[in-house]
């Protein structure tokens, strides 16, 4: 995808976040379509092939997330949660590293729209039991749309065969 449109993407979530803040407070789908949904298609996420992307929401509707997938296989849990939910905090990131281990993955970015943060869950991910790492966190509010994409940069779907590094 070309920066540009990565730009307009941050631009078009950061100003939601001015004008509708509120909606985000209490709905995770809510920051799931509108805020995280456009940052993973400008990094070339097809959103709406199943076979790339897994839209699912926990039993209990707290967490809304998207399994992103390569080649057929989950390679990423994307987890998004109300804007108000502290993703620094230990219940967050214990919970990514369960979705984690329940999918099978080393990796897990979790957002409230505002924060994101990558956790590199090890062996979390598949089974044992070593402690989440976080790799990197970013405010998308206090940090250019440049700077957020090269954190991003290990999500870019033609790299997803890979882990993040």
């Amino acid at each position: 995808m070309a920066d540009d449109s990565f730009g307009g993407a941050v631009r078009a979530v950061r100003k939601r976040l001015r004008t509708a803040g509120l909606t985000y407070l209490n709905n995770q789908v809510a920051v799931r379509e509108q805020l995280v949904a456009p940052i993973l298609g400008a990094i070339g996420w097809h959103i709406d092939d199943r076979s790339e992307v897994k839209p699912e929401e926990s039993a209990d509707g707290d967490v809304s997330r998207y399994i992103l997938k390569k080649n057929g296989s989950p390679a990423v849990v994307v987890e998004a949660v109300t804007s108000g939910t502290n993703v620094e905090s230990l219940a967050a990131v214990t919970r990514l590293a369960a979705d984690a281990q329940r999918v099978k993955v080393e990796y897990g970015l979790l957002t409230n729209g505002r924060t994101w943060i990558l956790v590199n869950l090890g062996s979390v991910g598949l089974g044992a039991s070593t402690h989440p790492r976080i790799e990197w966190l970013t405010r998308i509010d206090r940090e250019t749309a440049l700077s957020f994409r090269g954190k991003l940069a290990s999500l870019v779907r033609r790299s997803a065969a890979s882990a993040p590094h």
